[in-house]
């Protein structure tokens, strides 16, 4: 999600679905994009702008550490 968020036009929820996919591991219970959305949000790490989702700078700097392997 962070990822599909920085990118340069964003992620919709429709987008951050199709990431999601049908994992079995969020099925029970089952986890819709709005949870992971509604969570980075209330964290600072994406924000809704341009009626898209965008990567914050706080999102930028726990993305980069979490590619970094620390």
């Amino acid at each position: 999600m962070l990822e599909a968020a920085a990118a340069e036009d964003g992620t919709s929820e429709k987008e951050v679905a199709a990431l999601i996919g049908d994992d079995p591991v969020l099925e029970k219970p089952r986890m819709y994009p709005q949870r992971f959305i509604g969570k980075l949000n209330e964290c600072d790490a994406v924000k809704w702008e341009g009626k898209r989702w965008r990567i914050t700078d706080l999102g930028r700097t726990v993305l980069a550490e979490m590619n970094s392997g620390e």
